[in-house]
C-alpha cells in the first residue's frame, strides 16, 4: 500500500520523480494520483506545483498545453557510426515479382503489405517465407487469421517440401507485435489489425521498427477497395523501406522503394498483374507499363 500523500510538506519531487521513472509514454495526473493516493486538496496543489517545476526543468513535457497530461522528456540518443557502416551490407532477400531486382534492403527495414481482403496478402508472405527458409536470417511468423490446420493447407497448396520440423518458427499473436519480435530476425506479421484504433497503427510499426536491429519485419495490413494505402493511410507508409499494395483485381504495384537497386531507375509505382492459383502462386506476371505520350 503506498503511503498517502495528502500534505503539501509530505510530497516531496523525488517521490514524484520515483513514479514517473516507472511510467511508460504518456500519463496522466489522475493516475499519478491514484498510484500516490493523493486525495486531498492540498496534496493535489503540491502535485500540480512539483509537476510543473518539472516542465520548467525540462524533465517533463505537457501534452498540447493541458495540464492533465505528461511524458518522461528522454534526452538519450544513440550516436551513429556512419562512417563505419558498410553500404554494401544489403539483404539476401528474394520475393515474389522479382521485387529485390527494384529494391534494396538494409537490416532494421520494415516492409508493408497492403491488400484488400483476398487479394493474395498472406499468399505473398507465406511465398516469402518459402524463398528465404533456408538463408542465413531466422524466421518467424505471427499468425492472428488461420489455424494450424489451415496454415498446413496453404503451405501444401505451394508444391514445395518443407522439411519437418521447418525452418522457421509461426506463433499465434494477435496485437502488441513488437513485444514478441526477435530485433535480429525476420518477423512475418500476418496481419497488423487494430480493430476500430487504425489511426494506432503508424505508432504500432514506429514501435515494430525501434525494436529492430539487424532483424526485419514484414508487415501485412487491410486496404480498402481503389484505395492504394493501407489502414493508416500516409501513417503506415512512413517507416517503410518497401511498400506493397495488392487489388482483388489481380494487381500489385510497388508504392514505395526507399533505397532503388540502380539509382538511376525508379521503380516506384511500377505495377504488375497477376493470377493467384490455388491460393498460392503467382502466374502470369505481367508488368504494366506506363502509356506513354507520343
Amino acid at each position: 500500500m503506498y503511503q498517502e500523500f495528502n500534505e503539501p510538506e509530505v510530497l516531496t519531487k523525488e517521490a514524484v520523480l520515483e513514479w514517473i521513472g516507472d511510467a511508460e509514454g504518456w500519463f496522466s495526473a489522475d493516475q499519478l494520483d491514484r498510484d500516490l493516493i493523493i486525495v486531498e486538496r492540498a496534496g493535489k496543489a503540491s502535485r500540480r506545483k512539483i509537476l510543473s517545476r518539472l516542465v520548467e526543468e525540462g524533465l517533463l513535457e505537457r501534452k498540447g498545453g493541458r495540464h492533465g497530461s505528461y511524458r518522461q522528456v528522454d534526452g538519450e540518443a544513440h550516436e551513429i557510426d556512419w562512417q563505419a557502416a558498410n553500404p554494401n551490407a544489403v539483404l539476401d532477400l528474394e520475393f515474389a515479382f522479382n521485387i529485390h531486382h527494384h529494391v534494396k534492403l538494409f537490416p532494421k527495414s520494415v516492409i508493408m503489405i497492403a491488400g484488400e481482403t483476398n487479394s493474395g496478402k498472406t499468399a505473398f508472405m507465406y511465398d516469402f517465407i518459402i524463398r528465404n527458409m533456408h538463408k542465413e536470417m531466422p524466421i518467424n511468423l505471427f499468425n492472428s487469421e488461420t489455424s494450424g490446420e489451415q496454415m498446413r493447407e496453404r503451405f501444401n497448396n505451394f508444391g514445395i517440401e518443407i522439411p519437418n520440423p521447418a525452418p522457421f518458427k509461426t506463433y499465434e499473436r494477435y496485437d502488441n507485435f513488437a513485444d514478441v519480435i526477435h530485433p535480429d530476425k525476420i518477423s512475418v506479421i500476418d496481419y497488423l489489425d487494430l480493430n476500430s484504433e487504425v489511426y494506432m497503427i503508424g505508432e504500432e510499426i514506429e514501435r515494430i521498427r525501434r525494436k529492430l536491429k539487424k532483424g526485419v519485419a514484414v508487415i501485412a495490413i487491410q486496404k480498402k477497395s481503389k484505395q492504394e494505402l493501407g489502414q493508416g493511410g500516409v501513417f503506415s507508409i512512413k517507416a517503410s523501406a518497401l511498400y506493397l499494395s495488392m487489388t482483388t483485381g489481380g494487381i500489385l504495384t510497388l508504392v514505395k522503394g526507399k533505397s532503388w537497386l540502380d539509382p538511376k531507375d525508379n521503380p516506384n509505382g511500377k505495377s504488375w498483374k497477376f493470377k493467384l492459383v490455388g491460393g498460392a502462386k503467382f502466374v502470369n506476371i505481367t508488368e504494366i507499363l506506363p502509356d506513354w505520350p507520343e
